[in-house]
């Protein structure tokens, strides 16, 4: 998601089709794809089917239909659910939160979007 800190992410759009790159990941600029949608059709209308635009960023069931009606061919969601874990940080095993993808919600993104 790198294009969405750039100072000039259109211009970067650009210069990374210029570079034969075929995919970025975006949030359009914002905290979450959702905020970002806008911003994201704007970098489809510059790609221009050049390179394909992957929004990512907070996408779950509930909005993923989103993208797909908003013309985007693919998302990418972490499904992430929080647990508790432990974790061996140098010489001390401390309690701490872990993510991993929860099966159920990728279930429940892939039923939302057939």
């Amino acid at each position: 998601r790198a294009i969405d800190v750039a100072k000039e992410p259109q211009r970067l759009l650009r210069e990374i089709i210029l570079m034969g790159v075929t995919r970025v990941l975006s949030s359009g600029t914002k905290s979450n794809a959702q905020a970002g949608i806008d911003q994201l059709k704007e970098f489809q209308e510059i790609a221009k089917n050049q390179i394909q635009i992957m929004p990512g960023g907070g996408i779950t069931h509930k909005n993923a239909s989103l993208f797909k009606k908003a013309g985007f061919e693919m998302i990418h969601s972490s499904a992430t659910q929080k647990s508790k874990g432990v974790v061996n940080s140098l010489d001390l095993m401390q309690s701490q939160s872990i993510g991993n993808s929860n099966a159920e919600e990728i279930k429940k993104i892939i039923e939302a979007l057939s």
